[in-house]
């Protein structure tokens, strides 16, 4: 009976343990559904993802459980598998209860790659008009701190091809990442290719 009830206990602590520690405002709540990601709820509501994972006390934004309450921060910038908050053109849905506007998120390809020489990139709903510094390094880092390689404009924005050279120091190297990054606004996104 007591290591019964010592399981059952134990039981209840874990669960406990693993409900939402709401860090912050909590604006509204969703409940998980199947087949959601963090970065697909954080494009639907226009909240950065990381904010959800941090306001809720996710340490893996990978595990998520179906039937999970999370409590969703104010609007912020979007970010998916980018950290566009791209002012271009919104669609808005109706949910039922709650209406939804969701913004197009900038991201980019990895159309070519000339071997320890250059990468040509295309991009998708990149805003307008700014200047967007690309940044290569070793794969895994999203390429935060990367090598200057270049410095692009956007242009008219939406989609365009540029080609980038690789710096010296990663002529060598097997896989690369790449980053886009504004450099007045928080726009950018990441991605990564085999140098070869």
């Amino acid at each position: 009976m007591k290591k019964i009830l010592s399981v059952i206990l134990a039981v209840i602590l874990v669960m406990l343990a693993a409900g939402p520690v709401y860090a912050g405002d909590c604006a509204s709540q969703y409940t998980i559904k199947s087949g959601d990601w963090l970065k697909t709820i954080a494009a639907q509501f226009d909240v950065v993802w990381r904010d959800i994972a941090a306001a809720n006390n996710i340490a893996n934004a990978n595990i998520i459980y179906i039937g999970q309450l999370l409590c969703l921060p104010s609007e912020g910038e979007t970010t998916s598998s980018s950290g566009d908050s791209s002012s271009a053109a919104s669609t808005t849905a109706n949910t039922g209860s709650t209406t939804v506007t969701t913004k197009p998120i900038a991201t980019f390809t990895i159309v070519s790659v000339l071997p320890g020489r250059s990468v040509t990139i295309k991009t998708a709903n990149f805003p307008a008009n700014l200047n967007f510094n690309v940044l290569l390094g070793p794969l895994g880092t999203r390429e935060e701190n990367g090598t200057l390689a270049d410095t692009i404009n956007s242009g008219v924005g939406g989609s365009f091809t540029a080609t980038v050279s690789i710096p010296a120091g990663l002529s060598s190297a097997s896989q690369i990442a790449i980053r886009t990054e504004s450099t007045t606004t928080a726009h950018f996104s990441y991605n990564w290719f085999f140098n070869k």
